[in-house]
């Protein structure tokens, strides 16, 4: 019966992964769209599974790996199948046009930058800052691409003009997963407004993701998030450094 508690919290990361599957599935077969929002889903449940299985004492190596899987699969595949998911043509069945093949590098590069992300994570022992992330953490990654991709859609932007932003933008997030940057952890509130700035747009965030509605603004709190992050990063770094 004690083994159950750890039931739970798995069956929560299994259903974020499943809601990776379904993403990149809509992603390949012509609906980025629907695509994105399933990532975003996936950003809902993510630190569901962790708080569940610290409050139900349920913690464990098998939970970490599971977690981490699940994570690749909703955070780095899917967001990467959303590049081929704008390029999908339903009346042809191509996957991609001549024009975009070079297009294709910069997902690779989003997807090998989330899995070294994840893989440092599961090998450190000892946080290097304690209470901030080292790398922009691979949930909030996936939430920016799917943003712009929902934005894009929202106002009714031409995706083939719009392949070298997301490409770019696939390029440079990828590199700030495995970069040296300090972002805060959810509950670092070091500051009035930092933990104002979490627990608003948090709300904020859950209730405009179950409406499926202003995807500009989900784009923003994650953007605002990783500048705001990396500022309070940076400014806590050389705080240590002086001491």
């Amino acid at each position: 019966m004690q083994k159950l508690r750890y039931l739970p919290p798995n069956l929560i990361t299994l259903f974020s992964l499943t809601l990776g599957l379904l993403a990149i599935h809509f992603a390949l077969h012509g609906n980025p769209e629907e695509a994105a929002w399933f990532i975003l889903y996936s950003v809902l449940l993510d630190k569901l599974d962790g708080a569940l299985a610290r409050y139900l004492n349920a913690q464990s190596d098998m939970g970490v790996q599971l977690d981490s899987f699940a994570d690749f699969v909703a955070f780095g595949i899917a967001p990467g199948c959303l590049l081929y998911g704008e390029l999908y043509n339903p009346q042809t069945g191509a996957s991609f046009t001549s024009s975009f093949e070079w297009i294709h590098l910069t997902a690779l590069v989003y997807i090998f930058g989330c899995v070294l992300r994840l893989a440092r994570f599961n090998i450190v022992e000892e946080e290097s800052l304690p209470g901030f992330f080292q790398g922009l953490p691979s949930t909030q990654a996936g939430g920016i691409i799917a943003g712009f991709v929902l934005v894009a859609h929202a106002h009714n932007i031409d995706m083939q003009g719009a392949m070298n932003p997301l490409g770019i933008m696939l390029v440079v997030v990828g590199f700030l997963m495995v970069s040296p940057i300090y972002v805060p952890k959810f509950g670092n509130t070091r500051t009035a407004f930092w933990k104002w700035f979490q627990i608003s747009n948090v709300a904020i965030f859950y209730t405009l993701v179950g409406l499926r509605e202003f995807p500009e603004y989900l784009l923003f709190i994650g953007v605002a998030y990783l500048f705001t992050g990396v500022y309070i990063g940076a400014q806590r770094s050389r705080e240590l450094r002086k001491t």
